[in-house]
C-alpha cells in the first residue's frame, strides 16, 4: 500500500491539497498568525519555490522568515543519500523547508509529511505545490496511525515537543516508539534537538524555546511542556526506545542554521583540530540578542582539548538504526563538512574535509548546479578549487591578545601589519586612477583578508579559500579597506570592551590605520571603496534591502561613536560586587545592633539585680494586680 492509498482511508483531501481529518487537529503550534499568514502569502506569490531558491532569499526580513526560508536549513541533510529510502515520513513539517528539500532530493521517493497546524500544513503544501511525490497530512503525530512502513523517518525540532501531545509517564520514549513502529525492518530514523546543556546556554543565551536564561541547564523544565537533553540522557532515551545504533553528528553552531557538520571521527583526529573549526561559527541568541559571558571561540578549543565538544555542542544531529545499519552507508568516509550558503544559490558551496593519500584535504564544489554566464561586465568571477588541509593557527586567533595593551588601537595597528607586509610583497605595478597613482595586487587576492590567513609551523602566512578574482585592477588600498571592515565588523564587541575606539568611529580606526601605513584615506576614498564592496556583495548575495538602504547601514557603521562597552561578565561581576558590598554593610550593621542588644541587656540584668529593683518588687506586683482588677469593670 502507497502512502495515498492509505490517507484515503482515513482523511479527506481540501482544496488546499492537505489531507485532514474531519475533525480540527489538536496541536497547534504557531509562530504567530500574522506571520504564517503573512509567509503562506509569500510563498503562494512565489515563481521560483526550489531550495536556496534567490527569490526567497530576499524575502528573509525578521526571524521566523530567516528560518523558514533561509538555504541554510538545507544543510542539515544535504551530505546524506536520502534518495535510496523509498517511503520517507516527516513528522513536523513546520512551514516546509526540509519537506521541499526531501522531495526536490529524493524525486522518486513517496514523502509524507506530517503537522499538527492547519495553517503550517498549508505552508507546506503550497511551498511544495508542484512537487507530485509530497503528499501533506494535518493531524497530531500522536493520533496518527500508519499502516505504511517507512525507511526513513525525520523529527527535525519534534522530539522536545513530546510531552505535549503524548500523555504518559515517559512521552518522549513513547513518542519514538510509536516512530519506531511505522518503520520497515531496516528503517532509519533521524532526529535534530538542541543539547540542553550547550556552551551557548552556559555562555547567557536564552533556551531556544522559553526565552530564559539558564532555563535549560538549570532544569527548570515543566511537566507536560517542551523539554531537551544532553547527550548521554538522549542516546539512552533512544536505546530505551528500541533502537539498535545510535550515531551522533554535530552541527554548528546549531541544527536550526547549521554551517558546519562534524562527525564523531572529526572529534578524535589530532590533525584535523574540531574545536579551532567550531569556534568560527558563533551561536546566536534567537530571542532575546543578550550579550555573552565570553568568548565561545576560546572555549571551543578548550573543550575538544578536554574531550568535552561533544557533550557541550549547541545541538545534535541523530541517526538511530532499526537494524544495524551506520550513517558511512549514507554518506561516505569524511571528518566534516562546511557549507557557504549566505549568497546567491549559484555561489553556494559544500566543503568536505577528509583523508586522503595526500594526507588532510579539502574538497570543494557547488552545493547546487546552476546555470551561469561569465561577463566581462561581472565585477569578480567565482573559482572553485580543492586544497590541503592547512595545520596552524587563524590569523583572527592573535586578536584578543593584540589588543589587551595600554593602547588598544597600537595593538590593532601591529596585529594588522603582518598581513599588511604579506600584501605589499604581492605589490605588481601602479596604474593610475582619477590622477593619482595607485598600488595593485594580483586580482585572485581579492579574498585575502585576516580572515582567511593561517599561520603554519614555520610561522609563515598561508592563504586559504581563494574564491574570488576581481575583474578591474585591485588596488592594495581597497584589499586593506575591505579586510579591516571585516575584522571590525566580526570582533566589534571585543573591540568595544578593549576601548579600541573611545568615542571614536571605525572611520577614524581606519583612517589611523592607513596612516600608519603610509595609506591615503579620506571622504572620498572611502565612498569609492564603500562603493566597490556595495557592487561585490549586491553581485555575489541575496539582499531584502534596497543599494541605497545597504550603504546606508554600512555608512552608519563607519560613522558611529563607540565608548567602551562593558562585557557581560564585567557586568555581572560590577553587580555582584555591588551586592557583596550591600551585604557587607548590612552585615556590618546586624553587628552594631547585635552591640547594641548586648548593651541593653547588660543593664537589664544590672537593675534586675540591685537592691532598689528587690525593693520595689512588691509595689510592681500590687500595680499588676489593681489592673488585672480594674479592666474587667471597665469594659
Amino acid at each position: 500500500m502507497n502512502a495515498v492509498a492509505m490517507l484515503q482511508k482515513i482523511y479527506q483531501q481540501n482544496s488546499t491539497g492537505v489531507w485532514r481529518r474531519s475533525e480540527e487537529s489538536n496541536f497547534d503550534y504557531t509562530d504567530g498568525k500574522e506571520v504564517e499568514e503573512r509567509l503562506l502569502r509569500l510563498l503562494k506569490s512565489a515563481k521560483d519555490l526550489s531550495l536556496a531558491s534567490d527569490e526567497l532569499q530576499r524575502m528573509m526580513i525578521d526571524w521566523p522568515s530567516e528560518y523558514h526560508l533561509t538555504p541554510l536549513r538545507a544543510n542539515l541533510l544535504s551530505s546524506f543519500d536520502l534518495k535510496r529510502f523509498p517511503k520517507i515520513l516527516e513528522i513536523g513539517s513546520g512551514c516546509g523547508a526540509i519537506t521541499r528539500q526531501l522531495g526536490e532530493k529524493c524525486p522518486d521517493s513517496e514523502i509524507l509529511s506530517l503537522d499538527g497546524s492547519r495553517r503550517r500544513a498549508e505552508i507546506t503544501r503550497a511551498r511544495c505545490r508542484e512537487l507530485k511525490n509530497v503528499e501533506v497530512c494535518c493531524d497530531s503525530f500522536a493520533n496518527f496511525q500508519s499502516q505504511v512502513y517507512f525507511d526513513l523517518i525525520t523529527m527535525i525540532g519534534v522530539l522536545e515537543y513530546s510531552p505535549s501531545f503524548f500523555d504518559s509517564v515517559n512521552p518522549v520514549v513513547e513518542a519514538m516508539e510509536h516512530a519506531r513502529n511505522m518503520l520497515s525492518e531496516d528503517g532509519v530514523m533521524v532526529i535534530a534537538i538542541e543539547n540542553q546543556l550547550g556552551l551557548k546556554y552556559f555562555n547567557g543565551c536564552s533556551e531556544d524555546h522559553t526565552g530564559k536564561i539558564f532555563w535549560g541547564v538549570n532544569d527548570r523544565y515543566l511537566p507536560d511542556t517542551i523539554r531537551t537533553f544532553g547527550k548521554a540522557e538522549l542516546q539512552s532515551l533512544i536505546k530505551e526506545a528500541g533502537f539498535e545504533r545510535v550515531e551522533f553528528l554535530y552541527p554548528f553552531p546549531d541544527y536550526k542554521l547549521p554551517q558546519l557538520l562534524l562527525r564523531e571521527e572529526a572529534l578524535n583526529d589530532s590533525v584535523f583540530r574540531a574545536g579551532i573549526i567550531a569556534g568560527q561559527y558563533p551561536s546566536r541568541d534567537y530571542i532575546c540578542n543578550g550579550r555573552k559571558l565570553f568568548d565561545e571561540s576560546n572555549a571551543w578549543k578548550v573543550l575538544e582539548r578536554n574531550g568535552m565538544l561533544a557533550d557541550l555542542s549547541n545541538s545534535f544531529l541523530v541517526f538511530a538504526f532499526n537494524g544495524k545499519g551506520r550513517v558511512e552507508d549514507l554518506t561516505g568516509q569524511w571528518l566534516a563538512k562546511t557549507f557557504t550558503s549566505r549568497r546567491k544559490k549559484k555561489y553556494h558551496i559544500e566543503t568536505t574535509f577528509l583523508r586522503s593519500t595526500r594526507g588532510l584535504v579539502a574538497q570543494k564544489c557547488p552545493s547546487y548546479k546552476v546555470a551561469g554566464e561569465s561577463s566581462d561586465e561581472h565585477p569578480v568571477k567565482h573559482h572553485i578549487d580543492d586544497s590541503p588541509y592547512v595545520w596552524g593557527t587563524l590569523y583572527s586567533e592573535r586578536l584578543g591578545e593584540a589588543i589587551s595593551v595600554e593602547k588598544p588601537i597600537d595593538g590593532f595597528i601591529n596585529y594588522l601589519t603582518p598581513w599588511f607586509d604579506y600584501l605589499s610583497k604581492q605589490t605588481q605595478k601602479s596604474y593610475i586612477s582619477k590622477g593619482e597613482e595607485q598600488k595593485v595586487v594580483p586580482k585572485i587576492l581579492l579574498d585575502c583578508t585576516p580572515a582567511n590567513l593561517i599561520w603554519n609551523e614555520q610561522h609563515e602566512l598561508c592563504l586559504i579559500d581563494q574564491e574570488w578574482e576581481c575583474i578591474q585592477p585591485l588596488e592594495i588600498g581597497f584589499l586593506l579597506f575591505r579586510g579591516i571592515y571585516r575584522e571590525l565588523q566580526s570582533h566589534i564587541e571585543i573591540l568595544e570592551q578593549s576601548n579600541l575606539f573611545n568615542g571614536r568611529t571605525c572611520f577614524d580606526v581606519v583612517e589611523e590605520t592607513f596612516s600608519h601605513f603610509d595609506m591615503q584615506f579620506d571622504d572620498e576614498t572611502f565612498l569609492r571603496y564603500v562603493t566597490q564592496e556595495i557592487n561585490f556583495q549586491m553581485f555575489v548575495g541575496c539582499w531584502s534591502e534596497t543599494r541605497d538602504e545597504i550603504q546606508h547601514i554600512m555608512e552608519s557603521f563607519f560613522r558611529k561613536r563607540r565608548e567602551q562597552r562593558r562585557s557581560s561578565g564585567d557586568v555581572l561581576q560590577c553587580d555582584l560586587d555591588g551586592v557583596l558590598l550591600e551585604l557587607d554593610g548590612a552585615g556590618k550593621h546586624i553587628e552594631q545592633l547585635y552591640s547594641d542588644l548586648a548593651q541593653k541587656t547588660e543593664c537589664i540584668n544590672h537593675y534586675s539585680k540591685s537592691w532598689s529593683w528587690r525593693i520595689t518588687a512588691p509595689l510592681r506586683f500590687g500595680g499588676r494586680l489593681v489592673r488585672r482588677i480594674v479592666s474587667p469593670c471597665a469594659k
